[in-house]
């Protein structure tokens, strides 16, 4: 199986976001169709399909945040949890937990926003550690796919899901 790294993947989704909605956008002049019901002209209905391909591009980039992630750095599979602001690593041994970020921006501001004009409280950077059972827990096998990742082993199976809720962990 390939991986790609987040900002492969960002970047792919976002290049061909933009290839989408460049392609046929035609701008009429207004005076020539003034007099015309434009409402069901196809360019109203191209305008349509890109807004709601940007809407499904959008929702697809948002659910890839939760997907878990190789890091070769820290030889750990990894997932980001933006609505909670909380980073997990796993391994065999179990997982950890960390602020996602410790500069949390304090209000809504858009991408045009200068970076001076925005508001942001700092928290307290902590890590947590949650170690399985090393009775019950025998080298395993990862088996991943998207925001789903279970460590098999010949004595338990243990299961993460990471979504907008939080991250779960079942036996």
């Amino acid at each position: 199986m390939i991986k790609f790294s987040r900002l492969a993947l960002f970047t792919f989704f976002l290049l061909l976001l933009i290839i989408i909605l460049g392609k046929g956008i035609i701008e009429f002049p207004p005076s020539k169709y003034n007099k015309l019901d434009l409402s069901s002209h196809p360019c109203q209905i191209k305008d349509a399909m890109n807004q709601d391909w940007q809407t499904t591009a959008q929702e697809n980039i948002r659910q890839r945040e939760y997907y878990f992630s190789w890091q070769e750095d820290t030889k750990t599979y990894s997932t980001p949890n933006r609505k909670n602001n909380l980073r997990f690593h796993y391994n065999g041994n179990g997982f950890s937990v960390a602020p996602r970020t410790t500069k949390i921006p304090q209000g809504n501001y858009d991408a045009n926003t200068p970076e001076q004009d925005k508001k942001y409280k700092e928290i307290t950077d902590w890590n947590i550690t949650f170690d399985l059972d090393s009775t019950q827990i025998s080298n395993g096998e990862w088996n991943v796919s998207n925001n789903k990742a279970e460590y098999i082993t010949k004595d338990i199976t243990v299961q993460y899901i990471n979504d907008e809720q939080g991250m779960r962990q079942n036996f």
